[in-house]
């Protein structure tokens, strides 16, 4: 197996599509739930933290995870490009692993 498909294995690597993100998001939102903030444990390159600041515009606080360091640069470079004005932490570590 060539090393990015064996990555892919590895970590569970599979990309939600923003628009499915968005989604799910909307559907949220119907409930009538509005999050002050978002933790995303597996952030991939960002698709859930993208949505969820679209969809909930007063979310003051993301947090998110992911042990790919291209996709924790890639995601954090969007959401602070595209949303300046949210507090962003990134954590490298395993989330399930930390405490």
């Amino acid at each position: 197996m060539p090393n990015h498909m064996q990555q892919r294995v590895e970590f569970g690597d599979f990309q939600t599509p923003i628009n499915l993100a968005r989604v799910i998001c909307r559907f949220v939102a119907q409930t009538g739930f509005y999050p002050a903030a978002v933790l995303e444990p597996t952030c991939g390159t960002g698709s859930f933290i993208k949505a969820s600041l679209e969809i909930f515009p007063k979310v003051q606080k993301v947090t998110y995870f992911k042990i790919n360091t291209i996709y924790v640069v890639q995601a954090k470079y969007d959401v602070i490009c595209t949303f300046p004005q949210t507090s962003v932490e990134v954590h490298q570590p395993n989330f399930f692993l930390t405490d």
